[in-house]
């Protein structure tokens, strides 16, 4: 049988109320748990095009942060980005940091230090 329209909105607002409260940790981030998601390696082990260090593609990014996500959900981790990374999306001119908030807002109200 097939969910109707108001299961279905009423399991999305679950889930977006767990992640909302995954991610922005009530006991405060000094005492949550995290897992740190780094968007490419610092050692550039990764290949190389050029000069650039590249990998997988946007999209394939993308779904590593979904399972990194649920993953973190599963163990109770808060979800955190590097903040400096090497991410090859990114030009250390426009963006020092390189990291997922070049173009992203931060995932979680904690970050990394």
């Amino acid at each position: 049988e097939h969910a109707s329209e108001w299961e279905r909105d009423a399991d999305a607002e679950w889930v977006a109320q767990l992640i909302e409260e995954n991610q922005r940790p009530k006991v405060g981030c000094g005492k949550a748990r995290f897992l740190i998601l780094e968007l490419a390696r610092q050692d550039g082990k990764t290949g190389r095009i050029g000069k650039e260090i590249h990998g997988f593609g946007l999209g394939a990014q993308m779904h590593v942060v979904s399972v990194a996500l649920s993953y973190a959900l599963a163990t109770g981790r808060t979800l955190v980005t590097r903040d400096t990374d090497n991410w090859w999306y990114t030009d250390a001119n426009d963006c020092p940091s390189r990291s997922f908030t070049c173009y992203y807002k931060p995932i979680s109200s904690c970050t990394e230090a």
